[in-house]
């Protein structure tokens, strides 16, 4: 099993500028601090539990 973890990216604000969703694959034995350090990394936060503002959407990979 593969839990999906997505994150929502833009350059700019809600309403200007580029928006993406980046995504990242975890194994089931991950933990969500796992989760949290990747989505820390990708929103520029460093240390252990930095702020992070950003809605993070976890998922089940249905292709297994």
């Amino acid at each position: 099993m593969k839990i999906i973890a997505m994150i929502e990216r833009s350059a700019g604000n809600d309403t200007v500028g580029e928006m993406w969703t980046e995504t990242k694959s975890f194994n089931e034995t991950s933990t969500l601090l796992d989760v949290y350090e990747w989505v820390a990394s990708k929103t520029n936060r460093t240390g252990f539990l930095k702020e992070v503002t950003t809605n993070i959407k976890l998922s089940v990979d249905q292709s297994e």
